[in-house]
């Protein structure tokens, strides 16, 4: 009878002897990736409770130069600048975050850049003028959303995970799992790549005689694969769904058939009344009926429509 050998997992937590970890406590040794993606919408979000907030602006502003370059090459069809923005983007080798190898949205590399620019370039939102910063993209545009955009961010920023993840085994006294390895990192200065060696952590697997480093990642960074749509039915549920309730029952005679009334005399407006109208007025495929929650094409749709939805996505979701 032929014996399984019991694999056990070692933890990077349990690596640094932390038993309160702030950060995503990936399996080391292994090629496991946790299901979590970094993530800009919750990142813009942290305050000062929040772990490695004091990176929180650095990141944005990162971000915020790096697409602006993006964009402009875009626009000026500019194949040897895309060239270059695209040279270090690639799977985000120190994290272990996002999918397992057999997940579909695995690894960054030229193809999902490539990929990303086409899908921007032939979506309404680009075209339109409604893309404005990488928070946009993933919004509006279709299949894009926190996978794909989690590697991007990553390889831009590893120069400030390299710095909390130092800090951190500096906290834990653990600063012998510290070694230095050339990193590349997005300068937002002066708007280049730039590469040195910095810090990340030393794993020795004596089983396999293979040699790991990380990277730490603030858990508060980070969110699930199903950000997008979290963020896309908050609008709907805070913002689109109330503008047309009201809007509804200031005409109840018009929109008669989308009002409900129960036998007490109570009136309401179901959500999937409110989806069915927007497919109505903006055409199908414009709001998800069973899940009653606005897509991409039916937010770019409405927010050329009402101010109020655009002030609110500026306000309160991307702020």
């Amino acid at each position: 009878m032929k014996l399984l050998r019991r694999v056990i997992y070692i933890k990077i937590a349990e690596l640094l002897k932390d038993n309160n970890p702030k950060y995503v406590d990936i399996i080391v040794g292994e090629s496991i990736d946790e299901k979590r993606f970094l993530d800009m919408y919750t990142i813009i979000h942290i305050n000062k409770n929040h772990e490695g907030y004091e990176y929180k602006d650095r990141i944005i502003n990162k971000v915020r130069t790096y697409f602006e370059e993006v964009l402009e090459a875009v626009k000026l069809n500019d194949k040897e600048k895309i060239q270059y923005l695209s040279k270090n983007i690639h799977e985000a080798r120190y994290t272990n975050l996002g999918y397992s190898v057999s997940g579909s949205g695995k690894g960054f590399g030229k193809d999902k850049f490539t990929y990303l620019l086409d899908s921007l370039r032939k979506s309404d939102a680009y075209n339109s003028g409604t893309i404005s910063d990488i928070l946009d993209v993933e919004l509006y545009v279709d299949n894009i959303g926190v996978d794909i955009i989690s590697d991007l961010v990553t390889n831009l920023i590893q120069d400030i995970l390299s710095e909390y993840t130092y800090k951190k085994l500096e906290c834990l006294n653990m600063l012998v799992n510290i070694v230095h390895s050339d990193i590349h990192y997005w300068d937002e200065v002066s708007r280049t790549w730039g590469s040195k060696k910095m810090p990340v952590v030393f794993y020795d697997d004596k089983e396999s005689n293979k040699i790991y480093n990380y990277l730490l990642v603030p858990y508060d960074y980070t969110a699930d694969e199903n950000q997008k749509e979290y963020i896309v039915k908050k609008i709907f549920d805070e913002c689109i769904y109330k503008l047309y309730e009201k809007k509804i029952f200031s005409n109840p005679v018009k929109y008669e058939s989308y009002i409900h009334e129960y036998k007490n005399g109570d009136q309401v407006v179901f959500k999937k009344k409110v989806a069915k109208l927007i497919n109505q007025e903006l055409g199908e495929g414009s709001a998800k009926e069973g899940s009653s929650y606005i897509t991409g094409k039916g937010l770019l749709g409405l927010i050329e429509h009402y101010e109020d939805i655009k002030k609110f996505i500026e306000l309160e979701i991307k702020n």
